[in-house]
């Protein structure tokens, strides 16, 4: 009994799946397309996330991370930054050369995942990328984003971030000076 229930949950996680991907994948803009909806739509509390997972990965083999996937220059990056789903976003992180692409407006994903409040994944770019104050077209950074969304989590997040950034020498990027 256990064996059959493991087979229906499984079938439905790929009827699921199939449901949403279903003709899209000839085209590289299909491919696109399918990706951004498995990013968008991931949950990683649902049983189907493995899956739709492990559909991502496939997608990532032929289209970078990092790339554009709609008219707004929003990336697979930046669509995993604002879903809070730490698991996609690292996966697609492991298939982009830029953890920082920009959308048409400048935002990179830190700006996303700051406004969204994701902690996580705020801390996950912080400590994978140089520049922790990207700044938008419209003047904004990702600290202002969050302050104005009111979350005090990523504030101290990225305020501690930048201040040891800004403690570290160049000749030894790591180590803080002594004030």
């Amino acid at each position: 009994v256990d064996n059959l229930k493991e087979l229906e949950s499984y079938a439905d996680m790929i009827t699921h799946c199939s449901k949403q991907i279903y003709g899209k994948i000839t085209t590289e803009n299909g491919r696109k397309e399918v990706l951004s909806t498995l990013v968008s739509t991931s949950d990683p509390g649902d049983p189907v996330s493995n899956t739709t997972l492990l559909m991502a990965e496939v997608m990532l083999e032929s289209i970078k991370g990092d790339c554009p996937l709609n008219d707004f220059g929003n990336s697979a990056l930046h669509k995993a930054a604002s879903s809070d789903n730490l698991p996609m976003f690292k996966l697609i992180a492991k298939n982009s050369e830029n953890l920082s692409p920009r959308n048409n407006i400048g935002n990179t994903p830190l700006h996303n995942a700051a406004r969204e409040g994701h902690y996580e994944i705020c801390k996950f770019i912080i400590e994978n990328v140089q520049d922790l104050n990207p700044i938008s077209r419209f003047d904004q950074t990702p600290l202002h984003l969050a302050e104005k969304q009111g979350h005090k989590k990523i504030c101290e997040l990225l305020k501690s971030a930048n201040s040891k950034k800004e403690n570290e020498t160049p000749m030894n990027p790591g180590k803080r000076t002594k004030l």
